[in-house]
């Protein structure tokens, strides 16, 4: 309180068996604070993990449990706080005010995690971790919005597509069990975007990619 420091409680998890382990904070303004961690439980003979979001607004903690396990958080403003951490790979989610979404990463790389993010004076975001390229252990850098890239997310009809995208670059992704996919890092241009499955004629979509955006 700007003279000594008291004790507050963090809001529990609902199932008493996982701990939570905090690892960063901010705060959008005195009422509006975060802080995102892991939580751990007995998983068979070992350790499962989740991400964790606890919320302070002026009197209490509040807990949310999510997806991808969170190490840093940075907030620009009340409706645009960002976390990092690790889900199928390096991550990025964002709350706008409302809710949580996932958010394509910039330059995706199937092996690493992020652990910090913070912000320049113009509000341009950078994530840092490590990543696994070569065998080797390497730093890794994001930086969001992107001057040369951007990023494509849809939908397919049916959950589990695959989707391939042809144009200044190609490659292909697995939507999930809903038909949702995300894909960051594509150089800007015009690209044909193609979702297949067995048994299902293929859809086409063109899709312009613009540089810095979604």
């Amino acid at each position: 309180n700007g003279d000594r420091w008291t004790r507050r409680a963090a809001a529990a998890h609902p199932n008493p068996s996982v701990s939570i382990d905090l690892q960063d904070v901010t705060a959008a303004g005195p009422g509006n604070v975060w802080a995102v961690g892991l939580g751990a439980a007995p998983c068979g003979e070992g350790v499962c993990f989740t991400g964790v979001i606890e919320r302070w607004n002026g009197s209490s903690w509040s807990f949310r449990s999510v997806g991808e396990q969170l190490y840093g958080v940075h907030a620009l403003a009340g409706d645009a706080i960002y976390a990092v951490g690790i889900g199928r790979g390096p991550a990025v989610i964002h709350f706008d005010g409302t809710g949580w979404t996932s958010v394509p990463v910039p330059t995706p790389k199937p092996i690493g995690r992020l652990f910090a993010v913070d912000a320049a004076a113009n509000g341009r975001l950078w994530g840092v971790g490590w990543q696994v390229e070569n065998g080797a252990m390497r730093t890794l850098a994001e930086r969001a919005p992107s001057p040369d890239s951007g990023a494509v997310v849809g939908r397919t009809g049916i959950g589990n597509a695959t989707v391939s995208w042809f144009g200044p670059e190609s490659g292909s992704v697995e939507a999930d069990q809903f038909g949702r996919f995300q894909v960051g890092g594509l150089d800007a241009g015009a690209y044909d975007f193609v979702a297949t499955f067995p048994g299902c004629e293929p859809a086409t979509k063109g899709v312009t990619v613009v540089a810095g955006t979604t």
